[in-house]
């Protein structure tokens, strides 16, 4: 039976472990740094206030940084030339690489991160438990957050496959450039409308008996957008670069 050059799930697996492999003592040394920095947000305020406190937000806000940070990095070896002669010599197609590292970055990381905060709260329960007599209150793992982190994170990893280096700074920085630019238009195109409406330039209806059904339309487009073309759009871009790099 001919295999096929574009998907194999033997490859998949094979790629993902190789994935893996490579990176998981790094993955650790980062996971042992984050229980350290979650026991201190735990256990210091807590003593100074004289009774347990459960770091709810910032579990959350260091699950998405360390996550877009991972993701802004799943993809650095293929700016090396050494080592980016390694990855592509591996038997796989780069679509099989670039699902490898959404499936780390992405989906393994939400699960993951939902057993690792599960077990940090218990811990930290006990810990609490036997300083201070209380446990605290009871934490569970916000879908949302996770689920706003699927989708977002699509387009840290394609910044990881196309900057160089210090993708995640660049990209944040990108961001906050185009939000500038965006906002200027935004601006400049809303005064110029109306200012011409008022003028009596143009046969505008100012009564503003539409605007909410527009501002919904609106909200649900981007909405539309964000769940189910955002991701997809930018893993597309991922896998193009990736070709692009190999060749």
């Amino acid at each position: 039976m001919k295999i096929n050059k574009y998907f194999s799930f033997k490859r998949l697996l094979l790629q993902v472990r190789n994935d893996i492999s490579r990176n998981y003592r790094t993955w650790l040394l980062t996971l042992g740094a984050v229980t350290g920095i979650l026991v201190a947000i735990d256990i210091l305020p807590g003593i100074f206030a004289g009774k347990p406190y459960v770091p709810v937000v910032p579990f959350y806000i260091i699950f998405l940084l360390i996550g877009f940070i991972f993701s802004s990095v799943v993809f650095s070896e293929i700016h090396d030339s050494q080592k980016g002669l390694v990855y592509f010599t591996i038997p796989a197609s780069n679509l099989e690489r670039v699902i490898s590292k959404i499936l780390i970055s992405n989906i393994f990381y939400i699960l993951i991160s939902f057993v690792y905060f599960k077990v940090m709260c218990f811990l930290l329960g006990e810990i609490n438990g036997v300083i201070f007599g209380l446990k605290g209150g009871a934490y569970s793992f916000n879908w949302d957050i996770a689920r706003a982190y699927f989708i977002l994170q699509s387009i840290f990893l394609f910044a990881s496959s196309y900057f160089k280096s210090k993708a995640f700074i660049k990209l944040i920085f990108s961001l906050f450039v185009l939000n500038i630019l965006f906002s200027i238009y935004f601006t400049a195109g809303f005064r110029l409308v109306f200012q011409e409406a008022l003028s009596g330039n143009m046969n505008y209806d100012l009564s503003f008996t539409y605007l909410p059904d527009l501002g919904i339309n609106i909200f649900n487009s981007v909405k539309f957008i964000f769940n189910w073309i955002f991701a997809p759009f930018f893993w597309v871009l991922t896998y193009l670069k990736i070709r692009e790099k190999e060749i």
